[in-house]
Parts: structure tokens; sequence; C-alpha cells
């Protein structure tokens, strides 16, 4: 099993979300919580300069933290609806987390090994910006990380592994995954479990 990755010299708009996103599954679930109708979808896109990540529901609307500023770094992003993008380097155990809520909130954090924040994290990735865009009844939000930066932390992208998550239905939280993690309860802090990229030119 592999994550796509769009190649393309330029960037991405919101729409290609629906266009060529790829859907999450259902990992984990509250107790007793109806079954979701939920339709997330994420998308990573690579241009010239940037590694993009696109995440949102075209059907539903979701609820960012309350006190999260659009295009701010925040701590906590996940005790409310967001997507995330886990990236694993190929050469050492060390991984980055990129959390985006809808309104165009931000957090990231390079970990040295599961949950252990790597020396002198959490710090903001330079150079991030977002972008969001949200109705009454879906939303949509995406982040650039520059892959200068990407290069030097994580090594050869063509070689690293990675996931799109995301956290939704806020309070009753349902936790969602491309890759298919092994734990019991909900914990996206797998690296070990993370997928390899397939790199797609768009024609």
């Amino acid at each position: 099993m592999q994550l796509t990755v769009i190649q393309s010299h330029k960037a991405p708009k919101l729409s290609d979300l629906w266009t060529h996103g790829q859907s999450l599954h259902q990992a984990w679930k509250a107790k007793n919580t109806p079954e979701t109708s939920l339709t997330p979808q994420t998308l990573l896109w690579l241009d010239e300069s940037n590694l993009h990540f696109l995440v949102g529901d075209q059907n539903h609307p979701a609820i960012p933290h309350p006190d999260s500023q659009p295009k701010q770094y925040r701590e906590e992003l996940w005790r409310y609806d967001l997507g995330e993008l886990f990236l694993k380097s190929a050469d050492s155990d060390h991984y980055l987390e990129l959390n985006l809520s809808p309104n165009e909130a931000w957090w990231s954090c390079l970990f040295s090994s599961p949950r252990q924040p790597a020396e002198g994290q959490p710090t903001p990735i330079p150079g991030v910006t977002t972008q969001s865009h949200s109705t009454q009844n879906s939303w949509a939000a995406q982040a650039s990380i520059p892959l200068t930066w990407l290069q030097e932390t994580l090594g050869d992208l063509s070689k690293i592994t990675l996931n799109a998550t995301c956290i939704l239905e806020t309070p009753d939280q349902i936790f969602l995954t491309a890759a298919p993690l092994s734990s019991e309860t909900p914990d996206f802090h797998r690296p070990h479990e993370f997928l390899p990229i397939k790199i797609i030119p768009l024609a």
C-alpha cells in the first residue's frame, strides 16, 4: 500500500482536493458513537517549491479550536477538528507532525522517536503558509511546507514514509487514518507503520 503524491509544476487550488483527493479510513471512534457519514479527503501535492497538504470534507462542517487564529501557530489543535500530516525520514527515526485546523491555524513538531520531541522542539517550520475555505456545510484547508526545509530535515523525499489523518466530530471525536495502524486505541504516532509514497506526475 502506498500514498499518492501528485507532482506538478504549479501549486494546487483548494478545489483540487475534490478532484484528486484520497479518502481516509475510519480507525477509531468513541464507544456507542453511531456510524459516521463523514467523507473527508486528503491530498498531497508536490511542486517545485513546496509540499502541499490539503484536507477537508465537501459535505460536512468542522469545528476548529475556539482559541486558534487563522495562519497562527498553536499547540493542542487536536483537541478539536483538524487534519494531520506525518512524514518520517528514511535515514533516521525522526518524523514530522503537522497539524492543520479548518481555519488555517497550524502547528508542527519534529520527533526523534514516538511522542518524543527532538531537541529544541516543538517549533514552527520556517516558511509554512496556510489557506482555507469553509461554508456552513463544508471545509477545506491547505498547508504548504518548503521543500528546502523538508529535504534538509528529513532527507530524500522520494524515500520518506508518511500518513495523513483527521480528528473530526468534536466533542465525540472520530479518528481517521490513511495508513492502517495496528493500535487498538487512537494512536497516530506509529512511524514504522507509515506508508511509502507513490509520485504521480499531473498531465
